[in-house]
C-alpha cells in the first residue's frame, strides 16, 4: 500500500521545540544555572513533607521538658524552614536567569527575523504589509515568555518528579517496569513521520535590480565572471555588490552605525577612513557628538548631500568589487555635487561600476555608455563615439542639457 506523508500539528510542535532548544544551546551556562536552580528548588519541595513528618513525630514522641526531645523537635523544625528558604532562593535565581535567557532569545529572534526579512525579494515586500510583518515578529517574541516559563518552570520540575517516581517504581516493582517498557515499544512502533513542503513562484522585472536578485529572472541569464547569479545565494551575491542610490536608506542610529551598515563589525578607524574617502569626515567631525550623532528617521537631520556622502562612505567600507550608482549625484546643489563627484571618482577606481544617470555630465569619463529607449539598447560606445554620432539620442540629450546649463548661467 502506498503511504502518504501526514501533515499535522505534531510537526509544528516539534519545530517550535527544536527552535527553542537551538536558542537555548547558545546560552549553555545560563541554561545550566536555571536547570540546577530548578532541580534544587524541586528537591527542596520534595523533601519538605519528609522533614515535616519528622517534626510531627518529634513533637508527638515525648515531653517537651526532655532535652533530647527538645533538640530533636528544634532540629526537625529548622530543617523545613531551611528547605523553604532554599526553595524560594533557588526559584528566585531561576527566575532571574530565565529573564536573562528570555531577553537574549528575544534579541536574537528579532535580529534573525529582520535579517531574514530584509533579504526577501522586492516583490515580496511590495505585496506584503510591513506593519503586519513587524506585528508577527513581535508576537513571536512575546510567545517566548510563556513558552520558556511553561517548559522550564512548570513542566521541567513535574517531569523530574514523574521520571524519578517512575524509575523508582520500575526498579522496585517489576510490573511497573514492564508496563513502562511496553509503552515505549508501542510508541516507537506507531510514530508517524511528518513532512512539510513549500512552493514559491518566481517574479521578474526588467531593471538593474535584477543584478542584485531583488527579482528573479523568468528567462535569460545574468553572468558575473561567467557565473550565473541565479545559481548563487543572495547573501554571497550581495556581499560582492555596493550600491549608492539617489535616496539612500539611513536608519535612526548614529552616523558611525549607518556607515558600518556596509560592513558590520568594522572598527572605528575603518569607519573614519571610509568617511574621509567619501568627503564625509569634514562635516561629521565638527558635530558635538561626532560620529555618535543620531541622523534621525531616514536621515532627516542631514542635508541631501550629507546623506549621499554617508551612503558613499558605506560603499567604501563595504569594499565590494562591483559598484552600482543609481542617480547618485542628482538633485544636489553645485557644491555638494562637486564633493560627491570627487568621492565617486575615488570609489570607482579598481571596481566594475554600473552607473544609472540622466545627468550626462557625470558619465563622460566612463569606458562604455549604453543608451536605452523604451527598454531597448539603442546606442553603445564611449562619450567620444556617441557625441560624434549624427542624429544620436545621446548627442541630442547632451546638447539639450548643455544648453539648459548655459541658460541657467546667463
Amino acid at each position: 500500500m502506498k503511504r502518504f506523508p501526514v501533515h499535522g500539528r505534531g510537526a509544528t510542535g516539534r519545530d517550535v521545540l527544536a527552535f527553542t532548544v537551538r536558542h537555548w544551546s547558545r546560552q549553555p551556562v545560563r541554561l545550566a544555572i536555571i536547570t540546577a536552580a530548578m532541580l534544587a528548588s524541586t528537591l527542596a519541595d520534595v523533601l519538605m513533607p519528609v522533614y515535616s513528618g519528622r517534626l510531627i513525630d518529634a513533637v508527638a514522641g515525648g515531653a517537651a521538658v526532655a532535652a533530647p526531645a527538645w533538640h530533636s523537635a528544634l532540629a526537625a523544625f529548622s530543617v523545613p524552614i531551611a528547605l523553604a528558604l532554599a526553595a524560594i532562593a533557588m526559584r528566585h535565581i531561576a527566575v532571574i536567569g530565565l529573564n536573562d535567557l528570555l531577553l537574549k532569545m528575544m534579541s536574537d529572534v528579532a535580529n534573525e527575523a529582520f535579517y531574514h526579512v530584509q533579504r526577501f525579494s522586492t516583490d515580496w515586500h511590495a505585496n506584503s504589509f510591513a506593519g503586519s510583518t513587524v506585528r508577527k515578529i513581535t508576537r513571536g517574541m512575546w510567545a517566548l515568555d510563556p513558552l520558556n516559563s511553561t517548559i522550564l518552570v512548570a513542566l521541567f520540575p513535574s517531569f523530574i518528579i514523574l521520571v524519578g517516581s517512575t524509575a523508582l517504581l520500575g526498579w522496585h516493582w517489576l510490573v511497573m517496569g514492564l508496563i513502562f517498557a511496553c509503552g515505549s515499544l508501542i510508541y516507537l512502533a506507531f510514530s508517524i513521520s511528518l513532512s512539510l513542503s513549500y512552493v514559491v513562484p518566481a517574479a521578474s522585472l526588467a531593471s538593474v535590480k535584477l543584478i542584485q536578485r531583488l527579482y528573479d529572472l523568468s528567462g535569460g541569464r545574468i553572468l558575473i565572471d561567467g557565473q550565473d547569479v541565479s545559481e548563487v545565494t543572495q547573501e554571497s551575491l550581495r556581499s560582492q555588490i555596493a550600491i549608492v542610490q539617489q535616496e539612500p536608506i539611513l536608519f535612526h542610529r548614529s552616523l558611525a552605525e549607518n556607515i558600518a551598515y556596509g560592513r558590520p563589525g568594522a572598527s572605528q578607524a575603518e569607519i573614519e577612513q571610509a568617511a574621509r574617502l567619501a568627503s564625509a569626515h569634514d562635516f561629521i567631525a565638527p558635530l558635538p557628538k561626532g560620529y555618535g550623532t543620531l541622523v534621525g528617521e531616514r536621515g532627516l537631520k542631514l542635508s541631501g548631500g550629507e546623506r549621499q556622502r554617508v551612503a558613499i562612505a558605506r560603499a567604501f567600507l563595504a569594499n565590494a568589487p562591483i559598484l552600482i550608482l543609481d542617480e547618485a549625484t542628482s538633485s544636489l546643489d553645485s557644491e555638494s555635487e562637486v564633493l560627491i563627484q570627487q568621492a565617486v571618482d575615488r570609489l570607482m577606481v579598481g571596481r566594475t561600476t554600473l552607473v544609472i544617470a540622466h545627468r550626462l555630465s557625470t558619465v563622460r569619463s566612463l569606458d562604455r555608455l549604453l543608451v536605452f529607449d523604451r527598454g531597448r539598447i539603442m546606442e553603445d560606445g564611449d562619450h567620444a563615439a556617441l557625441i560624434n554620432l549624427d542624429g544620436g539620442i545621446y548627442r541630442r540629450l547632451f546638447e539639450r542639457q548643455a544648453l539648459e546649463l548655459a541658460k541657467g548661467l546667463a
